[in-house]
């Protein structure tokens, strides 16, 4: 028996080899035993090679973490001046990198990729990463600076704090809407820093009009490199000729219809009771009439 080296095998296995292959030369050997140790030998190969299978495929997936090496993170520049942000940053910057993990592309290395190809990789992130169930209405447009896009490909920090910080504010509950809320729209502007992040929101009926609300939004979405996304059910909600003025006449006519109702139920429960109270009497007056009919019978029979 030959004993060739593997890396991947323990000393104390080819130690114990070597005394088996000594003992079998000299005729002091149990082949039992050996043939034993030989299937201990290729259970620990196996082994071995799931081990460089699962490094390979973790060397793989590290690609994805590859940037070009940035001193100090923006993100980190900006806890500087601001340290009591760190609580809230360090959560976004968590949600990132999570949400770049569910809902980004497998084995990627931003560092090759072309600038466009980067903005399509970030923006369909963006895109999947999903609304509260309170906001089904909402419809929301992202806009990352030039110099945005070059700090999130060479910062990593900071593209996570983009991402988390999409993440958690989609995530916000809606206090209202359970009370007919009819959605929002929302814009959001990002830079190379997270001073430079500005963000803006309103109804969907915005000045009273449905239309007017949509068209203000339409405006503000028409740049060029908008990231749009909408929740589930954005396209249902509000009608198109909702106005304020037209849903107070409705809810007038709405008033004025279950008044109309109310007295008209009022008027039949009346006119039930007055009709009870008819029988009534009517009953009541002809039981008179019997008994003093009966009484003027038994009268006239004692005098006769």
């Amino acid at each position: 028996m030959s004993i060739s080296f593997d890396s991947n095998i323990s000393a104390s296995v080819y130690k114990a080899l070597y005394n088996y292959d000594n003992r079998q030369n000299t005729g002091k050997v149990d082949k039992s035993k050996l043939s034993s140790n030989m299937a201990y030998l290729e259970k620990m190969k196996s082994a071995a090679n799931k081990t460089d299978e699962l490094s390979s495929t973790a060397e793989t997936k590290n690609v994805g973490s590859t940037r070009s090496s940035v001193a100090t993170s923006s993100v980190d520049e900006s806890l500087k001046k601001h340290p009591e942000w760190k609580e809230s940053v360090n959560s976004m910057v968590d949600s990132g990198i999570k949400a770049r993990e569910m809902y980004g592309a497998k084995n990627v290395d931003v560092d090759s990729m072309t600038m466009d190809e980067y903005k399509s990789y970030i923006s369909d992130i963006i895109g999947k990463t999903p609304f509260d169930a309170s906001h089904p209405y909402d419809e929301e447009t992202v806009y990352i600076s030039e110099e945005g896009w070059e700090q999130m490909k060479k910062d990593p920090k900071y593209e996570a704090w983009v991402l988390g910080y999409t993440v958690e504010n989609r995530a916000v509950k809606n206090p209202f809407f359970g009370m007919g809320d009819k959605g929002a729209y929302c814009i959001e502007n990002f830079g190379a820093s997270i001073e430079e992040h500005k963000g803006a929101g309103y109804s969907k009926v915005y000045t009273g009009s449905a239309r007017t609300a949509r068209s203000m939004y339409e405006t503000a979405s028409s740049g060029s490199g908008a990231i749009k996304t909408k929740a589930p059910q954005a396209d249902l909600q509000p009608d198109p000729d909702w106005t304020l003025e037209e849903q107070l006449k409705k809810n007038r006519k709405n008033k004025d219809y279950w008044d109309e109702v109310y007295e008209a139920r009022l008027y039949q429960s009346k006119k039930l009771q007055q009709d009870l109270n008819n029988k009534y009497y009517e009953k009541m007056r002809i039981s008179q009439i019997e008994m003093m009919s009966s009484f003027n019978n038994n009268w006239s029979n004692l005098l006769f």
